[in-house]
């Protein structure tokens, strides 16, 4: 099953997890013109930007997931990047969701969204 294919799957996702990181971009802007300038309501611009990254961090986890839950059983060949080395699912994601690091995660997530994290596929 290529990218393609997979991004299809996950096209409403991938819309959601956009709209989170536009978001939080568009905060980060904001609290930063804020602090350039001075601005007297910065405590507030902060607290949208901590909003925002909690949730596009939040929904990240839940992409992540959802990606997870569907490859799992698929279990495509994976290609690590830095050496383009072949790598079984089991070994680069394992079978326990819950067992993987924040980072691990974001792989997941970077295996649709983007040319892949640490793996890409194969």
């Amino acid at each position: 099953m290529n990218k393609s294919l997979i991004k299809m799957f996950f096209l409403k996702e991938s819309k959601q997890m956009n709209k989170y990181r536009l978001a939080s971009i568009q905060a980060q802007l904001d609290y930063e013109n804020a602090e350039d300038n001075i601005d007297p309501e910065l405590d507030k611009y902060e607290t949208i930007l901590k909003k925002a990254e909690q949730e596009e961090d939040s929904y990240s986890d839940l992409y992540a997931k959802k990606i997870f839950d569907f490859l799992k059983n698929i279990k495509p060949v994976l290609i690590r990047k830095r050496s383009n080395q072949k790598v079984p699912w089991d070994e680069a994601f394992g079978t326990d969701f819950s067992k993987l690091s924040n980072e691990v995660k974001g792989s997941l997530v970077a295996l649709v969204e983007e040319d892949g994290g640490e793996y890409r596929l194969a």
